[in-house]
């Protein structure tokens, strides 16, 4: 029994070099700034006519590179020219039992963060993201939505579900989840009801995209000087900002706002009694660079 019990350990012992002594040759003999060309490489291939600029890669023990610094620039991917997107951090994680099919992925994107499982499909170039999990994306840290809307939106973007699509025609996939802003604002291009930001202090609401429509649903919106509920559809055109939208919805005034603008009361009356309730009817037409707001009808 006790030779048993040596052998069992000196096996273990074994073992645990073995791995420690690949993992520290991994470590010092990882080809960085080879693998770093090579994915710049291949992210150019997975986003046409986009470039890509990556700060330095690093082997993660036991399966796994680590990206670190990811600049994507290309002309449609934000309505136009200049950064696309920017990580942080993007780890890439390969799975044993299903190599070159499954990756685990996680990182961090403008303040926030993000993990999920990459599953290649049956047909060649097709993909799942499957329980993707974004957290406390910094929206104003996003410059190039910044720069195609050209009005300030502010908040912390969270989002959970799913996204299925085929390399370089992004736009014709499937997406299904539920996304939520907090602490937020939404800068107007008209002043409505004296307000010229909306003051979002949580907004969530459920997502279905497929065959090139976005379909918005349960959305909720409470602020500080009014709450809402809406539902959409967007009509998705590439580049994006240029997407149509059709939303309603109803709007509540706070009575705060009313206490502190009360040259705005006969309006919200008569916003009521045209909307026969207590809340006021809300439509939005036009496309995501240039909407129109209509009250009470």
């Amino acid at each position: 029994m006790s030779r048993k019990r040596g052998r069992l350990v000196r096996w273990i012992v074994y073992s645990v070099y073995a791995v420690a002594l690949v993992a520290v040759l991994a470590y010092f003999r990882f080809p960085g700034e080879q693998f770093r060309q090579y994915c710049e490489r291949q992210a150019e291939a997975i986003f046409a006519g986009s470039q890509c600029r990556i700060g330095k890669s690093a082997y993660v023990f036991p399966f796994g590179v680590r990206l670190m610094d990811i600049a994507l620039t290309g002309e449609s991917a934000a309505g136009g020219t200049g950064e696309a997107v920017m990580l942080q951090r993007l780890d890439i994680v390969w799975s044993p039992g299903s190599p070159g099919r499954e990756y685990g992925l996680s990182g961090d994107l403008y303040s926030g963060t993000f993990r999920g499982t990459l599953r290649m499909g049956a047909k060649p170039g097709s993909f799942t993201l499957a329980g993707l999990e974004i957290r406390g994306v910094d929206l104003w840290k996003a410059k190039p939505l910044q720069d195609a809307l050209d009005r300030e939106v502010k908040g912390q973007l969270d989002y959970s579900g799913t996204y299925s699509a085929e390399v370089n025609n992004y736009f014709a996939g499937a997406l299904s989840g539920k996304v939520r802003l907090n602490q937020g604002s939404i800068a107007l291009r008209q002043k409505l009801l004296e307000i010229e930001t909306v003051d979002v202090q949580q907004m969530e609401a459920d997502l279905e995209y497929a065959g090139k429509k976005l379909q918005v649903k349960n959305g909720r919106m409470r602020g500080k000087e009014v709450s809402c509920d809406f539902s959409s559809t967007i009509s998705v055109a590439d580049p994006w900002i240029l997407s149509s939208i059709a939303m309603t919805g109803n709007l509540a005034v706070q009575t705060d706002h009313l206490r502190t603008h009360p040259g705005i009361a006969s309006e919200v009356n008569a916003l009521r009694r045209i909307s026969k309730k207590q809340t006021i009817h809300f439509s939005v037409r036009g496309s995501m660079q240039n909407p129109a707001i209509t009250l009470g009808y």
